[in-house]
């Protein structure tokens, strides 16, 4: 079983799963480049064939694309 958890900052202590995968967002530079948000992870987790999704927190435009996932 494939297991994706994301999150804004790692907290979830999950240790008894052989095949985990820890997603954590990302602020953007000093420059304003490289911001990685949590509609960009989930996006991201469903091309990965999870079996199941854990998100973390949410809390905005996220929500939406959770649903549509």
């Amino acid at each position: 079983e494939r297991v994706i958890t994301i999150e804004d900052s790692a907290e979830l202590q999950i240790s008894q799963v052989p095949n985990l995968v820890r997603l954590e967002t990302r602020d953007a530079n000093t420059e304003g480049k490289g911001q990685i948000t949590i509609s960009q992870l989930i996006r991201a987790s469903l091309r990965m064939n999870p079996d199941r999704i854990i998100v973390g927190e949410v809390r905005g435009a996220e929500a939406l694309d959770m649903l549509q996932a």
